[in-house]
C-alpha cells in the first residue's frame, strides 16, 4: 500500500490549517487513550517515511475505535482535521477520517518512519504503546455501520479550510476550527460558521444590576453552537451579525452550556465578548443553514417531559393572535396556537410566542412548517 509519502514533515511545518496537505493516506502507527478528556485518544502516524505523535482524535473518529473499526496499523485518509495550539504546543486534531478497505491494509508498519522532529529512528511515541499492536478486523455489518463512511472512490471527498483570498487580510495565520472540535481548553481558534439563529435584544435584571442580551446560533458542516452576547458585545455587534449569513468568529469565551437555557446539540457554548473578532466570509462556502432532528408526531408521546425535538408537519389550523399582559414585567406578549399533521393522518398542538406568533408566514394553510427546539 502507498501512503502519502513526504507529508508529515509538510504537516509539521504548517504555520495555519491553509498549509496542511489534502486529505493524506497515513498510518496509525499507535494510539494513547487520554482520560478524562474530550477528545480521548492521541495517536502516533506515519507516511512511511516520517512519523508524529501530536494528533488528537475527536469523540466522532473515537467511536471507530470503539467498534473496533480503528486500530494501530490500519490505514486511513485525513479527510478533515486542523491545527491547535494547546500550552504553546501545536497539536493536530483529527476531525474526520476514513478507514481505507480491507484490500488496502497490510497490518505491518509501512517502512522505516523516524521521528520527524529528532530523526531518530525509535518506535512512534513509545508512551503509546499501551494499546494493543495485533489489529482487530470487522467486517461492518448494517447493525455495526461506522460513523464515519467508508473510502469510495466514486464518492467525492470535501477538504477543510480551503485558503481564498476573501480569507487572506484577515486571516491569513488563523487556526480554523471546526465547531465540533471546539472545547474550553483551546487558546487560540477561529470557526468560520453560518448564523441560523438570532434572538431580539433582551433586557435582564440580577443581583449585579441591568442588562441586555441576544443570542445566536452558529452552524458549519460539523455541528452547531449557542452564542450569547452582553451589553457592550450587544452594540457591538447585534446589527453586524446578520441571518444566514456567513462569519469568522475568533476570541470568545467558551464554557459548558447550559442546558437549561440551550437547546442546541453542543455540550459547549460561547460568550461574545467586546474584544471578540468576526468578520464576514465572502468566500463561497457550503454551509449548511438549519441541522434538524425530527421527530415524527406519531412518537412524540413517547418523549419524556420537558425534551427538546424537532418537528415537521403540514399547518391545519391557526388562530387569531391572543394577546397576554405579563404581569411580572408589565409587558404585552402575542401567542397564537397552531395544528400540524403529517400524511399518515397524525396531529398536533403548537404554541408560537412572540414574534413568531406575529408573523404570518407561519399561518397559511397548507404550507409546510418545520419547528426546531420545541418543547
Amino acid at each position: 500500500m502507498s501512503l502519502s509519502e513526504g507529508v508529515i514533515e509538510l504537516i509539521n511545518k504548517a504555520e495555519n490549517v491553509m498549509n496542511l496537505p489534502r486529505e493524506p493516506v497515513v498510518q496509525i502507527m499507535s494510539m494513547k487513550q487520554i482520560p478524562g478528556a474530550v477528545m480521548k485518544l492521541r495517536a502516533s502516524i506515519s507516511d512511511g517515511k516520517h512519523f508524529l505523535s501530536n494528533f488528537i482524535m475527536t469523540c466522532a473518529v473515537c467511536e471507530l475505535h470503539q467498534k473496533g473499526l480503528l486500530y494501530p496499523l490500519v490505514i486511513v485518509k485525513l479527510i478533515k482535521y486542523t491545527i491547535s495550539i494547546m500550552n504553546s504546543r501545536k497539536f493536530y486534531i483529527i476531525v474526520e477520517l476514513v478507514v481505507l478497505p480491507s484490500e488496502m491494509q497490510v497490518h505491518v508498519p509501512v517502512g522505516s518512519p523516524v521521528n520527524v522532529d529528532s530523526g531518530k529512528t525509535t518506535q512512534p511515541d513509545k508512551e503509546h504503546s499501551e494499546m494493543p499492536q495485533k489489529p482487530k478486523v470487522i467486517s461492518p455489518s448494517k447493525e455495526n455501520k461506522p460513523s464515519i463512511e467508508t473510502y469510495s472512490e466514486s464518492k467525492p471527498l470535501q477538504t477543510y479550510g480551503k485558503r481564498t483570498s476573501s480569507t487572506i487580510p484577515h486571516y491569513a495565520d488563523a487556526v480554523i476550527i471546526p465547531i465540533k472540535a471546539l472545547t474550553p481548553y483551546q487558546n487560540k481558534w477561529t470557526i468560520r460558521a453560518r448564523v441560523t439563529g438570532k434572538t431580539s435584544i433582551k433586557t435582564y435584571k440580577n443581583s449585579r444590576g441591568e442588562g441586555k442580551l441576544f443570542t445566536l446560533t452558529f452552524v458549519d458542516e460539523t455541528g452547531e453552537i449557542r452564542a450569547t452576547a452582553f451589553n457592550e458585545a450587544v452594540d457591538a455587534f447585534y446589527e453586524t451579525l446578520q441571518l444566514e449569513k456567513i462569519y469568522f468568529i475568533s476570541g470568545g469565551m467558551l464554557k459548558v452550556a447550559n442546558k437549561q437555557y440551550s437547546s442546541v446539540q453542543n455540550e459547549y457554548e460561547m460568550t461574545i465578548k467586546s474584544d471578540t473578532v468576526i468578520k464576514p466570509c465572502f468566500e463561497e462556502i457550503n454551509l449548511p443553514s438549519r441541522q434538524y432532528n425530527f421527530v415524527e408526531i406519531s412518537k412524540i408521546l413517547q418523549c419524556q417531559k420537558d425534551s427538546v425535538i424537532d418537528v415537521i408537519g403540514v399547518v391545519l389550523e391557526a388562530s387569531d393572535i391572543t394577546v397576554l399582559n405579563m404581569k411580572a414585567t408589565s409587558r404585552q406578549l402575542c401567542k397564537r396556537d397552531l395544528t400540524i399533521g403529517d400524511f399518515a393522518a397524525n396531529s398536533i398542538s403548537v404554541t408560537l410566542w412572540g414574534e413568531f406568533a406575529d408573523s404570518a408566514i407561519y399561518t397559511e394553510l397548507g404550507c409546510v412548517l418545520a419547528l426546531k427546539a420545541t418543547k
